[in-house]
């Protein structure tokens, strides 16, 4: 069966696939300049002076390859190299104590030039390196018995810690957790040390034990439903305090606060976050605070075997859908391999014609909706404006590619430039473009030189065939 796509589209395609009106030595090429940067030492970090300081380069050319690397101090050429790995050792005895520039310059072979450029400082006083003592509690006010958190916050990296918690008792760990025997105010210090020297701070009055007869001050306590989630999901946050408190106050790590007892809380970028719950009543206030408490994840990898021939599929979890991270490879009798190829079909999967589409999926998976498309896009971070446009729409299209594509496939969706049939080239794209079929002959596309991700209907022009990403049946519709 024949299918048709509006007369735009195939302009696109006929612009993806040819090059109109000029001759071969007429086409221009347009040279990516290299990325590079300097990945060692540090921006802003310090170097004592009459050392040997190596000078590391990070340096890729997305469409040649690296000529040169040359590096300059304080704008004065010291050194250049063809050579991979880039690093110069910068001896540091002909330099003046204080602040230089660290310059390079990185070009390719079709002389595009990049650059980056840092500062250091060249010292002779290693008390920078000291440990610069700071700490911090779960709660400063705790009734009799109740155990307490103490978290280390020094800076530079200290090796030997040394608490004195005002009551007469130490600890040598470096968040140790303590319970008080007696009421009152105590103050708290934190002695560090490392092989620059030693720090301590103090901190008068720091934590108050109160005695609470009648169980009136709330102690903080509270639960979520699971500590890891996929980005997007909701969680479930359940006070957990005793004695009644009457207000409430999270904190959710990302910026995000609420008032709510118990409040449902989504987060927006992946990571590992900190939560405290600070309540209060008429009688006191105390707060709980439960350090990575939750794991935001952006996707969950797994796999599927097709029982119809066994073959084997990565699976992808995004949001609240789980989709093949694969394009579909079953060898339908009207299913196509690129080129009549097997071997091309096993990498980039096979083409499907629409009608052969909505049948092909293997049991417990289906042809996913546009709206299914929608929902993926809206989890990877696209607006609701943007996913209800057609044409290109967005800036995320790198984000679905395979890094085999030069995509970042931030999602695993792990997309490939499978081509297409189309009826009036035939077989077309294989390397420089990718489209899935959704339901109600919706498509979408992804080109290697367009970052948005396409959404077009085809119903009105007749195409062969193009690629298939199932999705798992329970997913939302």
């Amino acid at each position: 069966m024949k299918l048709l796509k509006p007369i735009i589209s195939i302009v696109v395609l006929f612009v993806l696939f040819y090059s109109c009106g000029k001759n071969e030595s007429e086409i221009e090429i347009t040279n990516k300049v290299p990325i590079c940067s300097i990945i060692n030492p540090e921006h802003n970090s310090s170097i004592f002076v009459n050392s040997t300081v190596s000078i590391s380069v990070d340096a890729n050319d997305p469409d040649g390859e690296i000529k040169e690397v040359q590096f300059f101090i304080d704008n004065i050429g010291r050194y250049s190299t063809s050579e991979f790995p880039y690093v110069y050792l910068w001896e540091t005895t002909v330099d003046d104590m204080g602040q230089h520039e660290l310059k390079i310059k990185v070009f390719d072979n079709l002389a595009g030039i990049s650059s980056d450029i840092i500062t250091v400082n060249i010292i002779n006083d290693t008390t920078i390196m000291h440990p610069i003592v700071d700490f911090s509690v779960d709660s400063s006010q705790v009734i009799i018995g109740q155990e307490i958190n103490f978290f280390d916050q020094t800076q530079n990296s200290p090796t030997t810690w040394l608490w004195n918690f005002g009551d007469g008792t130490s600890s040598n760990a470096q968040n140790p957790s303590k319970v008080y025997a007696q009421t009152g105010l105590f103050t708290v210090s934190l002695t560090t040390s490392n092989e620059y020297g030693t720090d301590t701070k103090t901190k008068n009055d720091f934590v108050s034990i109160i005695e609470d007869p009648n169980g009136r001050i709330p102690i903080a306590n509270f639960s979520v439903d699971t500590s890891t989630i996929y980005l997007g999901e909701d969680l479930q946050f359940t006070d957990q305090s005793e004695y009644t408190p009457t207000t409430w106050l999270w904190d959710f790590g990302d910026g995000s606060t609420s008032t709510q007892q118990n409040p449902i809380k989504s987060y927006s970028e992946g990571g590992t976050y900190n939560v405290r719950l600070s309540v209060s009543n008429a009688y006191g206030s105390d707060s709980k605070l439960k350090q990575n408490y939750i794991t935001v994840v952006i996707y969950l990898s797994g796999s599927f075997i097709d029982s119809r021939d066994n073959q084997e599929y990565g699976t992808v979890i995004i949001g609240n859908q789980t989709w093949m991270a694969e394009n579909l490879n079953y060898n339908h009798p009207e299913s196509y391999a690129y080129n009549n190829n097997a071997g091309i079909a096993d990498v980039y999967g096979r083409l499907y014609t629409y009608t052969i589409a909505n049948e092909v999926c293997p049991d417990g998976w289906r042809l996913p909706s546009d709206q299914d498309w929608k929902t993926l896009e809206l989890a990877i971070g696209m607006t609701s404006g943007e996913v209800n446009s057609t044409g290109y729409r967005g800036h995320l299209g790198e984000s679905l590619k395979s890094e085999l594509w030069n995509g970042s496939n931030d999602f695993g969706f792990s997309g490939l430039p499978a081509g297409v049939d189309v009826t009036a080239w035939g077989y077309n794209g294989l390397g420089e473009v990718t489209m899935f079929w959704a339901n109600n002959h919706w498509s979408r596309q992804l080109v290697g030189d367009e970052f948005g991700i396409g959404r077009y209907i085809i119903s009105d022009y007749e195409y062969d065939a193009i690629s298939i990403r199932c999705i798992k049946k329970d997913s939302n519709k």
